[in-house]
C-alpha cells in the first residue's frame, strides 16, 4: 500500500478503528463502516482508510489536506491541534472539531484576548483589527462547527471537519504569523 505522506510501500504497523454496526451513520448510509489509520513502517505518517460493507476500500486524504501551524503558534495551541489531528486520523471527527476550536480559543486568549466565550473573542479580536473579514468569518465557521460537535450531539463529516480545521489553523497562522 503506498504511503500518501512519503510514497513508501508499506504495511501496517499499528491500526485504530471505529466500527459503526448499528451506529447512526450505518443507518443513513445504508452500509456498516469500519475506519482505520495504517501507519507507515518508512516514515511514519496515517493514511486514513474506510471499508464498506466489508468491501469498497476507500482511502482517505493524508498530510496534503490538513493545514499546518506556524513554528511561532504557542506551544499550547500546537499541542491542541496536534490532538485535532490525531482525533481526525482516528475518525474520531467529532472530537477533533472540538479540539480545533478549543486550538483557536487559546490561541486568541495567547494574543490577549482571554476575557468571554469564544464568538465574544473572536467578535473583539475584529473590532481591534487583529482578524480581517476573512479570518473573522473562519473563526465564527470554526467555532460553529465545533460547537456542534460539543454541546448537540450533531455528526461531523469529514468535509465540515476538514474545513473546520482548515480554518482554525489558517486564522492562528494569522495570529501568530
Amino acid at each position: 500500500i503506498p504511503c500518501a505522506w512519503c510514497g513508501y510501500n508499506h504495511r501496517a504497523i499499528s491500526q485504530t478503528a471505529t466500527y459503526s454496526v448499528g451506529s447512526k451513520a450505518a443507518t443513513v448510509l445504508h452500509k456498516d463502516v469500519l475506519r482505520a489509520v495504517l501507519t507507515c513502517g518508512g516514515c511514519g505518517g496515517k493514511t486514513v482508510f474506510q471499508l464498506e460493507n466489508g468491501y469498497g476500500l476507500s482511502y482517505l486524504p493524508g498530510k496534503d489536506i490538513l493545514v499546518e501551524l506556524n513554528p511561532k503558534v504557542p506551544t499550547d495551541s500546537q499541542e491542541m491541534y496536534e490532538e485535532a489531528k490525531l482525533c481526525f486520523f482516528g475518525a474520531a471527527y467529532r472530537a477533533a472539531a472540538g479540539m480545533g476550536r478549543a486550538c483557536l480559543e487559546q490561541a486568541l486568549v495567547k494574543r490577549g484576548f482571554p476575557h468571554g466565550q469564544l464568538e465574544e473573542k473572536i467578535d473583539e479580536a475584529k473590532k481591534q483589527g487583529v482578524l480581517g473579514n476573512r479570518e473573522y468569518s473562519l473563526a465564527h465557521g470554526s467555532r460553529l462547527v465545533g460547537n456542534d460537535s460539543i454541546h448537540k450531539s450533531k455528526d461531523i463529516d469529514q468535509a465540515r471537519l476538514l474545513a473546520a480545521l482548515a480554518a482554525a489553523a489558517t486564522v492562528t497562522n494569522h495570529l501568530f504569523p
